[in-house]
């Protein structure tokens, strides 16, 4: 048996690792890897056993002591690399995915803020002053993209945006669940299926088989407003989830402002043109007045049965205006919360500091949202993102 070789003491430098450890599996936890506390008590008892000061060492034994899933050793590599070596990573997009800090999250609203001051300065002034220059100059081009207002977007910034917000579904397109399938090309022997085909084979001969994870299908509902109130958003979120839908094949997709309108086989384009002109042929209330109550009780009526079920996530994207009957909105909440696993309801509203949900629409559904979130920008859909891969978990 190995020999410990690093006892700790009540050093300062020692309390101080200590205390960054549990920071990094907070942090694993919070992007979705299953970490709990036995994990952690290994991890103390491991790193007893080697150089600390040998990053190689350092990585395996955490890897080892930390993961259960092989899926998860890419994110934790990322995790790891940007949280111990922060200044030799290279991509910031996952980091925008997974930071979680509340304190973060509250600064980087801020610099969103001055981003979108300074934009309508530029568009005001032929010629921008130095410090706004400089201050723009001090991000990237994707955390200068992840963190503008999507209602100041240009189409260019959009089509960049689009391709961001790929990379970021791939994440959950892929999530894998406990259940087998046969698969030849899988690494895994298919025991049961072997045993039941060649029970009548005897000793005579054996076909081997294989199985792998099934893709984990858990259906995704997007409901989103393109009343008259969000038409700012709405086409910039049409862009949005036309990249979600070329990732997630089982997503479903309806657009509402005084009636459900179900714009999924819309989306089935090869360019984002083509699906827009299909939206505004199937479409013919854009931009119109809000019924939120009349078009969620369209949709529980004619489409719920055939569109979601009691796994089904649904997202409704709207800022909560609405002129409808605030009773019958309350009745068709409830009844949409009763079957779905679960609601999350993202306004873009929610990007000000000062913003408080209480316009009626917003007062009426609050009882029913089991997630309320931000979605001005594209480190909203980042978050988003996440929660979808935790709850898919």
């Amino acid at each position: 048996m190995t020999s410990q070789n690093n006892t700790f003491n009540d050093s300062k430098d020692n309390r101080y690792l200590l205390d960054q450890i549990i920071r990094f599996t907070r942090q694993l936890h919070d992007s979705g890897i299953n970490v709990n506390l036995t994990n952690l008590i290994d991890l103390f008892d491991g790193i007893k056993y080697i150089d600390i000061a040998n990053p190689d060492d350092f990585y395996a034994t955490s890897c080892a002591t930390l993961i259960s899933s092989h899926h998860d050793l890419a994110l934790f590599d990322h995790l790891f690399n940007s949280f111990w070596y922060p200044d030799k990573t290279e991509d910031k997009i996952l980091k925008q995915f997974t930071d979680n800090d509340s304190d973060d999250s509250g600064t980087l609203e801020k610099e969103n803020r001055k981003e979108i001051t300074q934009q309508e300065q530029k568009s005001q002034n032929k010629k921008p002053d130095k410090t706004q220059a400089n201050s723009q100059t001090a991000y990237s081009p994707n955390e200068y993209l992840m963190k503008k207002d999507l209602g100041l977007m240009s189409p260019d910034e959009m089509e960049q945006a689009r391709s961001l917000i790929e990379e970021l579904i791939t994440i959950i397109a892929n999530i894998q669940n406990r259940r087998r399938k046969k698969n030849n090309k899988g690494h895994e022997l298919f025991f049961r299926e072997m045993l039941r085909r060649n029970a009548s084979h005897g000793s005579d001969g054996m076909e081997i088989l294989f199985r792998k994870k099934r893709i984990k299908k858990t259906r995704l509902i997007l409901l989103c407003d393109v009343s008259g109130s969000m038409e700012r958003y709405s086409r910039f979120l049409i862009h949005i989830i036309y990249a979600m839908y070329q990732e997630l094949k089982q997503l479903e997709v309806a657009v509402f402002s005084t009636h459900m309108n179900v714009i999924t086989d819309c989306l089935n384009t090869d360019k984002i043109d083509d699906s827009l002109d299909n939206i505004t042929r199937t479409v013919h209330d854009w931009a119109g007045g809000t019924n939120i109550g009349q078009c969620i009780q369209e949709f529980n009526q004619y489409l719920s049965q055939e569109m979601s079920s009691s796994n089904t996530i649904i997202v409704i994207l709207s800022d909560g205006w609405d002129r409808g009957d605030a009773s019958k909105m309350a009745d068709e909440m409830k009844h949409l919360h009763n079957y779905a696993h679960k609601i999350l309801w993202l306004n873009p509203l929610m990007g000000h500091d000062e913003y408080q949900p209480l316009c009626q629409g917003m007062q009426t559904a609050l009882p029913y949202i089991d997630y309320f979130m931000p979605a001005h920008n594209l480190e909203s859909f980042a978050r988003l993102i996440k929660q979808i891969r935790l709850l898919w978990q």
